[in-house]
């Protein structure tokens, strides 16, 4: 039982060091981040969206073949 006490113990110890920890952010450095991420979000989105169109753009293609080869 005394070792399931220390694990208690030991929990909230590394609770109170993580929220610690995040009360120390500055708001500066929070935005910071927080812009990082946007901007790599927004890379990653635009990334796949024009995969995306390209892949239409394909299909569209091979569809329009289709229909002038039978017209």
């Amino acid at each position: 039982m005394a070792s399931g006490t220390r694990l208690v113990k030991e929990k909230d110890t590394n609770r109170d060091d993580s929220s610690t920890e995040a009360s120390q952010i500055s708001m500066p450095a929070l935005t910071s981040l927080l812009e990082e991420h946007r901007q790599s979000i927004s890379a990653a989105l635009s990334a796949e969206l024009r995969s995306a169109f390209a892949s239409l753009e394909a299909k569209l293609d091979t569809v329009q073949a289709t229909l002038g080869n039978e017209l």
